[in-house]
């Protein structure tokens, strides 16, 4: 069995649609599904100072996006506003991951 991109894209949005982990995030007013997750905050910005500032990341659709947000961009997730710390989509680009974290006053 080979995987194509579509086919991986296939299973990955079905994920998503039955995680009990769904949500959605709002970026420049328009509404994407995701999946919400952690990463080890020691792992990824302790270096860059920002272990305090990470809250959660969420696993988007790839295909669902016409221009990616960039880092410092704003996305609304349960009428909470976050900061993209990172963006990071992988290697066939049918995710991406948000890493979010707290907004600057």
């Amino acid at each position: 069995m080979s995987f194509t991109q579509s086919s991986i894209r296939t299973v990955f949005e079905n994920l998503i649609d039955a995680s009990p982990n769904k949500l959605t995030v709002t970026i420049a007013g328009t509404d994407y599904d995701a999946v919400k997750s952690n990463l080890n905050r020691d792992f990824r910005y302790t270096d860059y100072g920002l272990q305090n500032d990470y809250r959660f990341s969420v696993m988007l659709s790839y295909s669902d996006f016409s221009s990616l947000p960039e880092v410092d961009d704003e996305a609304t997730v349960g009428g909470t506003v976050y900061r993209i710390l990172g963006i990071e989509s992988d290697s066939t680009d049918v995710t991406i991951r948000l890493d979010l974290g707290q907004r600057y006053a």
